[in-house]
């Protein structure tokens, strides 16, 4: 027997240098690819992935097929014609690899920190029913090592600490036994939008606890900007300029690989930290760029809100965040919708709603969700995500698919200065203001030296509130100036959704007119 197969040694080898290695173990499509995946309807469909140099890669979408050889670098790119929304589950076929019981309907990414993230199994949802079971939304939750280990990384967490690595998830139907892992906003989002249009609806979750602006950016942004290029130029662990709490859990994580004495450079180092400048744009945004979507929904900032100086810097940022998105994504427009910061204690967060404000009244195609109403004082994670989910879900129903009936936050367009006082008249009231004839809390007037004082307000007709002016020589208006409003804000338009916090130049030449999208 040993004789027989010594004989066959060579005829073996012969064979293995002949005969050529099966093509799925060198054809790799992109790992968002996968069963059970929803695509974007109504846009060219890319696929993508890696290969040898040179390699003819074949693949198949439904009926459609195309091929094309991998470039020198060993990448490659198929483009599918555009289709339309469907339930009747297509295959994509890459040379022997075979995807199934893919839809076609719309995928949204729902990004940004631990908020995004809550999951609706940790959430008060105040009728369960309305959590409801539906295998046509299809949901991607991709997820990296913890953010916090006190203990340091294991060796198999050090791995993963490297773009490419770093998030994992696969594609799963929206069952009883899944929902409660999922984003409790991103699934309420998702929801709504398949009852509302009738089409399977794709979700992918990239959100990571405690994430700055920063970490989302891209490197030709972080790398020169002021106030982000100093973190490649010295020790990040130590630079006080960094957020404490990045810096704290970084050094925990990488307790058992950290040299002594040796500063730790982004991007410079063996192992990669989840809140290094421009780390999760790498890993998550940049991965999934070519893939067709119909938009972002953002829930991010409170490590950015920590002091005064994040604050100021953030609506840059932020800008430059989806302008970057947009980019990856190559569509200009790209709806972008984002949760503005809720009622919670830090005495920095009022500014920071109003950095979130001015992004959402200057940028095209950007829109904001207020929250103001629906924090917890004590408590940075509102354990009931069902009405953000909702509102973000209107806005997107009304801005982005354009269908009637959907609500929208009253917007402040323009302040009359009359005998009786301030006349503000507002947009997106619906059928009318609440409290009609009731007085208003949280309006404040200021004159020159910028001191703001409380004045009486009230509803006076359907779009319009009347404040008094007090005696002030008022400079300036604003309303909802609060962490965590005490008492409640009452003024919520006929569908219930509240006017969210403001601040405006009352000085000659701009009390006409105020600045609307």
């Amino acid at each position: 027997m040993q004789d027989t197969i010594r004989r066959m040694i060579p005829v073996i080898m012969i064979l293995c240098l002949i005969w050529p290695v099966p093509s799925e173990a060198r054809v790799k499509p992109a790992p968002v690819f996968q069963s059970h995946m929803v695509l974007q309807r109504d846009m060219p469909i890319s696929v993508w992935g890696t290969a040898e140099a040179g390699e003819l890669v074949r693949a198949s979408l439904g009926k459609e097929e195309k091929e094309v050889r991998a470039n020198q670098k060993g990448e490659w790119i198929l483009v599918f014609p555009r289709q339309k929304a469907s339930y009747d589950p297509v295959e994509l076929v890459v040379n022997e690899l075979v995807f199934t019981d893919i839809l076609i309907g719309e995928v949204w990414i729902c990004s940004g920190q631990s908020n995004m993230a809550w999951v609706v199994g940790k959430s008060d949802i105040p009728d369960k029913r309305e959590i409801i079971d539906n295998r046509d939304i299809r949901y991607l939750k991709l997820v990296g090592p913890k953010g916090v280990a006190k203990d340091g990384y294991t060796r198999e967490e050090l791995a993963r600490c490297k773009p490419d690595e770093f998030f994992k998830g696969r594609w799963t139907h929206g069952t009883s036994d899944r929902i409660p892992l999922f984003s409790a906003l991103g699934w309420m989002f998702a929801q709504n939008l398949a009852a509302d249009l009738d089409v399977p609806v794709g979700i992918i979750e990239i959100a990571v606890g405690g994430s700055a602006i920063n970490n989302w950016l891209p490197p030709e942004i972080t790398r020169s900007h002021p106030y982000t290029s100093h973190m490649y130029q010295e020790d990040w662990l130590t630079n006080t300029k960094v957020f404490i709490n990045h810096r704290r859990r970084g050094r925990e994580a990488f307790q058992h690989v950290l040299k002594k004495d040796e500063p730790f450079i982004p991007g410079a180092m063996e192992y990669r930290w989840m809140c290094e400048p421009s780390f999760l744009y790498e890993a998550g945004m940049e991965t999934l760029g070519k893939l067709g979507i119909r938009g972002l929904a953002w829930y991010q900032g409170e490590s950015d809100a920590y002091s005064r100086e994040p604050v100021i810097q953030y609506p840059e940022l932020f800008r430059q965040f989806i302008a970057s998105v947009r980019k990856e994504f190559r569509n200009e427009r790209l709806p972008v919708l984002f949760v503005q910061l809720p009622g919670h204690k830090p005495e920095t967060w009022p500014l920071f709603r109003e950095m979130q404000r001015q992004v959402s009244q200057s940028e095209r195609d950007v829109y904001m969700a207020v929250a103001i109403d629906l924090g917890e004082e004590d408590n940075i994670h509102p354990r009931d995500k069902t009405q953000i989910g909702n509102r973000l879900s209107a806005l997107a129903l009304k801005h982005v698919y354009h269908r009637k009936g959907q609500p929208d936050f009253p917007e402040l367009e323009k302040i009359k200065i009359k005998a009786e006082g301030l006349e503000l008249a507002f947009s997106n009231c619906g059928k009318g203001l609440t409290g009609t004839g009731k007085p208003v809390p949280h309006f404040e007037l200021a004159g020159a030296d910028s001191v703001f004082v409380p004045v009486e307000a009230s509803v006076i007709s359907r779009t319009k509130i009347r404040v008094k002016p007090g005696g002030i020589q008022a400079e300036y208006i604003r309303y909802g100036w609060k962490s965590f409003p005490k008492p409640e804000v009452r003024v919520y338009n006929s569908e219930g959704f509240p006017l969210g916090p403001f601040i405006e130049s009352l000085k000659s030449g701009e009390s006409e007119r105020i600045k609307t999208r």
